[in-house]
């Protein structure tokens, strides 16, 4: 715990103004998954993408089963600006603990579920989720096992995301076969 507080008023040296906007850009788009819902959502209303959508959406459902309500209440760990007055966040208040990350785990889910069926636009969901995680430790409103935990937990719900959408929609062209089978019985 030492070492995390040392790393976050490390960070904390590194505040400038652009920096601060920047980040409070970058974590407002992980905010309540918005941006990623949003994408999986346009995802499942195309042909090409429909998977990657579904995948999407069933990491995100995990992350806020998980992480945000499970996760965070078991363990329920303060968050660091509530252990150091000498942290000032720049962004609306969490009122939620801190371990794991959610905005995390729902980034890191979502992109590792699009990475998984489209490599191009998933490499730059990739690169976004990344910053997100990074932009919870600038900010200090997350300890780096935080954000660590989102990491890996997000990467479990990516490849879980995809193998459920995976089965689901192979069972779906099973039925619609068969139904479309049935029809030209008739």
């Amino acid at each position: 715990m030492k070492w995390e507080m040392r790393f976050l008023h490390w960070l904390k040296s590194l505040h400038n103004p652009k920096a601060d906007k920047l980040m409070q850009f970058i974590t407002k788009m992980g905010d309540v998954g918005g941006f990623w819902i949003l994408l999986s959502a346009g995802c499942v209303k195309s042909d090409k993408y429909r998977k990657s959508g579904l995948s999407m959406a069933i990491a995100l459902i995990f992350s806020f089963i998980f992480s945000n309500t499970i996760i965070k209440n078991t363990v329920d760990r303060a968050r660091p600006f509530w252990r150091d007055s000498s942290f000032k966040i720049k962004i609306r208040e969490p009122k939620d603990y801190s371990f794991p990350s959610g905005h995390t785990s729902a980034s890191i889910g979502s992109a590792v579920a699009l990475l998984l069926n489209q490599k191009k636009e998933g490499m730059a969901a990739l690169a976004l989720a990344v910053q997100i995680a990074f932009s919870r430790l600038y900010l200090l409103v997350h300890y780096p096992t935080d954000v660590l935990a989102g990491v890996m937990l997000g990467i479990a719900y990516g490849y879980s995301g995809n193998y459920i959408a995976e089965r689901l929609l192979k069972i779906y062209a099973k039925r619609k076969k068969k139904a479309d089978n049935m029809i030209v019985m008739h």
